[in-house]
């Protein structure tokens, strides 16, 4: 199973790709939204709360086998929380290929090091997951500049 973390929202990501039901959509400002939370005033219990709810919704698309993978969508992407969801997920053992989205090349290249791959959004029309342009070896592509 493959985790595909992106920064963009919702309807970009639905809009994007065909098989977009063949994964489970965790949408962290859905989840936020759901308990009444504003992502801005988020004390330490909002989070705990609503880290504990992804977690949950992760631990569930892993066990179901409905879902091929998975799509994490956060609009306020940061490398902590990108630190933190890859520590969760190295536990688990169920997800093999951590892999970003990123709207164009080098958008974000700041967060590539973090991923196994990066995949590019199409540009003009929606297309599966799979046909999109990849950067095979992100640390490579970072270190040189590229």
């Amino acid at each position: 199973m493959k985790l595909y973390v992106t920064n963009a929202d919702y309807e970009k990501v639905k809009n994007s790709f065909l098989n977009f039901r063949s994964f489970s959509v965790i949408n962290v400002q859905d989840i936020i939204k759901s308990f009444n939370y504003n992502s801005e005033s988020m004390n330490e219990y909002s989070q705990f709360i609503v880290n504990n709810e992804i977690q949950s919704i992760l631990r569930e698309s892993i066990a179901k086998k409905k879902f091929f993978n998975i799509i994490y969508i956060n609009t306020e992407l940061t490398i902590e929380k990108i630190e933190n969801l890859k520590e969760y997920i190295n536990d688990t053992e169920s997800i093999d290929k951590f892999i970003f989205i990123d709207d164009e090349e080098n958008s974000n290249k700041d967060v590539y090091p973090l991923f196994d791959e990066i995949i590019l959004y199409p540009k003009t029309k929606r297309v599966r997951i799979m046909q999109c342009d990849t950067i095979k070896n992100p640390m490579y592509y970072w270190i040189n500049n590229r």
